[in-house]
């Protein structure tokens, strides 16, 4: 009898220590997965060694009427007084590439003391991680790329943002209320993203 009854215990013993195990071991993977997805929403995990990588940035830059530099380098006018608020900024394309792949705008206006200049990105799982800015009252030269970019240069941690606007009170020591209405001002723009599109 009491072989017996140290059968049954040892049989449910066994059970319950199998079932233990496979409850420890169903939570074990669910945590595991939970991790691995929250990991790959918006970045590429290496699952061997949990190390997340951040995707590289490539160059977007403003479109324009005026090519300058090379390289994908635009430039367009702005004229004191054209746009008064955001609601009716002067907008032009943000773009990747030679051909032009559209990630957003960028848009231009002013309250006859302050110039704003924002960029903003449009698509889905595009970034800004640095934002360049040309805003004078001459044309950009020729001196390369990222080179004319002095008005303006702001980083941002990953995973980035959305948009960034600059605020600028003067241009080539100008205070922008001492410009004059349909005064010119050229602007040109570069932006480092995280692309990270499939």
């Amino acid at each position: 009898m009491k072989k017996k009854l140290h059968a049954i215990i040892n049989k449910k013993t066994s059970f319950l220590m199998i079932s233990i195990l496979v409850v420890i071991l169903l939570w074990a993977s669910l945590v595991v997965g939970m991790t691995y997805a929250w990991f790959t929403a918006d970045a590429s995990i290496d699952t061997n060694t949990f190390i997340v990588e951040i995707p590289g940035t490539e160059s977007a830059w403003t479109d324009g009427d005026n090519s300058f530099g090379g390289r994908n380098q635009y430039y367009f006018e702005y004229d004191i007084g054209d746009a008064s608020s955001e609601g009716d900024a002067i907008k032009e394309d943000i773009f990747i590439g030679a051909d032009k792949d559209v990630i957003g705008k960028v848009y231009v206006w002013d309250d006859g003391d302050t110039l704003y200049i924002k960029y903003k990105i449009d698509v889905d799982d595009v970034m800004i991680e640095r934002a360049l800015l040309y805003a004078k009252l001459t044309e950009p030269g020729f001196s390369g790329v990222g080179n004319n970019y002095d008005d303006g240069d702001e980083s941002f941690d990953w995973p980035g943002v959305t948009e960034h606007k600059f605020e600028l009170d003067e241009v080539n020591d100008t205070d922008i209320g001492d410009l004059i209405k349909d005064d010119t001002i050229y602007i040109a723009g570069k932006l480092d993203v995280f692309d990270n599109r499939e």
